[in-house]
């Protein structure tokens, strides 16, 4: 394993993945008077944005790099990694969007804890497939 190249990609993934809320903690620390809560923060559900990009994003990866057959590993950890987040995204976003109809949307500051999960899930997947597709390993013509 090349843990430069690792570290490298992590710290873009959880640097740039989401500059949504870099710039939310950025807009409220300079506006708000009060204190800044994390249900402030992701009370607009951005990390499930987040991990799903991720997650789609990486299953992409192993995809074009891996034959995928039903019934493999990569084809299992892709459906516990990927679709089980996805069901609980689409659970979370139909039940609070249907609490006081679409043109009110309320807040997912119940959902931190969800959002969190997914995100985990969504970067525990990330390392699978970056190990899987050789990511993180050294190629002969690379001089890194």
């Amino acid at each position: 394993m090349q843990y430069g190249r690792f570290l490298s990609f992590l710290f873009i993934l959880i640097a740039f993945g989401p500059i949504q809320l870099w710039i939310l903690l950025l807009v409220l620390n300079t506006t708000s008077r009060g204190t800044i809560t994390i249900g402030t923060i992701l009370g607009d559900g951005g990390l499930f944005f987040y991990a799903t990009t991720v997650a789609v994003g990486s299953a992409i990866s192993l995809f074009d790099k891996k034959q995928f057959k039903i019934g493999s590993s990569d084809f299992n950890v892709t459906l516990i990694c990927c679709i089980a987040p996805l069901i609980v995204i689409v659970i979370y976003y139909s039940s609070i969007l249907t609490q006081t109809g679409l043109s009110t949307p309320r807040p997912f500051n119940a959902c931190i804890f969800q959002q969190l999960g997914c995100t985990l899930m969504a970067l525990i997947y990330w390392l699978y497939v970056g190990t899987r597709t050789g990511l993180f390993v050294k190629e002969e013509n690379d001089n890194t």
